[in-house]
């Protein structure tokens, strides 16, 4: 199949057909009628077991995902999470962008996008996750039929990572056309197979996730410095960041800076309240239901503890590990670490971030 028989073979169906690529992982994914099942697994599993990769059609990808890494030039508020992550992680791997450089990009070609499928799609690495009106032994069956992926032996070809050891360093990227500063602030936390995440995401949704938020309430509704803000915490296998993101007037940038540290410092040193992690707990609680009437969330979920876990835990055992969670468990991880040695920051505008230093 070429790639417009294969969008085809979706479209004509009402289905889609998309991929996504992490830090950590890659994956093909789509979405059909039940009825269509064996149709959609039949493409999957023959892109995934028999791919073509013909040279004109590399050719023709490079030039599409040098125009998406241009695109991401262009967009400081995804450029400072980059320039963030570098300050975190510094050479480590999960410091680089996912679509590599400009270099790397124009570098690739059959060989190596041959060398990466047979080092990445193989037994062991591979696993298919799916949520809807289906059999499962209907879908084993089709499974066996489609997927094929040469016998593994000996080592997968795939570079070694150490464990992040992380630096807090602060990296910018002077933008005189931009009208506002962006600023990110972060640190390095436990990953996701650690017990920790959830405290940590209760702690993140008391920081900056949603209006009744401490940052967002502060910096937003009361000091009114900022339209956007918020908190995000992405976990890993073996680390995860927790931070924060605004966007701001340049010069606004010093206090807002100064007043995100005071929100911290508070929160730190005198610790949330109990109504506070209750509140956070019943966030979690209804986002993880509400997301259940989506099959797709129940597949990117099944998939993500696949990934991270090799487990399974129902709703209920997440929401039991939620409401188990105690305040003095969220206090203990502020304390530990929103300690300001421990930030580093990315910070993408006009001349002033120049000479702007966090850290003072």
């Amino acid at each position: 199949r070429d790639a417009r028989t294969i969008a085809m073979e979706f479209e004509d169906r009402g289905g889609y057909l998309d991929g996504a690529t992490s830090k950590e992982y890659m994956a093909l994914y789509g979405r059909v009628l039940d009825e269509d099942l064996g149709v959609a697994l039949d493409v999957i599993g023959d892109m995934v077991s028999n791919p073509l990769f013909r040279e004109e059609d590399i050719e023709r990808e490079r030039e599409v995902i040098l125009e998406e890494y241009r695109a991401f030039l262009d967009t400081p508020d995804d450029y400072v999470f980059h320039l963030l992550f570098h300050a975190l992680y510094g050479d480590h791997p999960l410091a680089e962008e996912i679509m590599g450089s400009e270099e790397t990009i124009r570098r690739f070609d059959r060989e190596k996008t041959l060398a990466w499928w047979r080092a990445l799609f193989r037994p062991g690495r591979v696993f298919l996750s799916a949520a809807g009106n289906l059999n499962p032994e209907n879908l084993v069956e089709e499974v066996q039929k489609h997927f094929s992926f040469p016998s593994s032996g000996g080592e997968d070809g795939l570079p070694a990572r150490g464990k992040p050891q992380g630096k807090r360093a602060v990296l910018r990227r002077v933008e005189p056309r931009l009208q506002q500063v962006h600023y990110a602030i972060g640190c390095l936390v436990p990953g996701y197979p650690e017990e920790t995440r959830y405290p940590l995401m209760v702690l993140n949704s008391i920081l900056g996730g949603g209006m009744s938020s401490r940052v967002f309430y502060e910096l937003r509704e009361v000091r009114g410095l900022v339209y956007s803000i918020s908190s995000f915490l992405e976990l890993y296998s073996d680390s995860g960041v927790l931070g924060l993101y605004f966007s701001v007037a340049p010069e606004k940038l010093a206090e807002a800076h100064g007043r995100l540290m005071e929100q911290l410092d508070r929160i730190r040193e005198g610790g949330v309240t109990e109504e506070e992690v209750q509140r956070a707990k019943h966030r979690a609680r209804g986002s993880l239901a509400l997301s259940q009437e989506s099959t797709s969330s129940r597949m990117n979920r099944l998939a993500s503890m696949e990934l991270y876990l090799g487990e399974y835990l129902s709703v209920d055992e997440t929401l039991a590990r939620f409401e188990a969670v105690t305040l003095e468990e969220v206090n203990e991880l502020a304390r530990t670490f929103l300690a300001p040695e421990r930030f580093a920051f990315g910070l993408v505008g006009p001349q002033v971030v120049e000479h702007f230093n966090p850290k003072e």
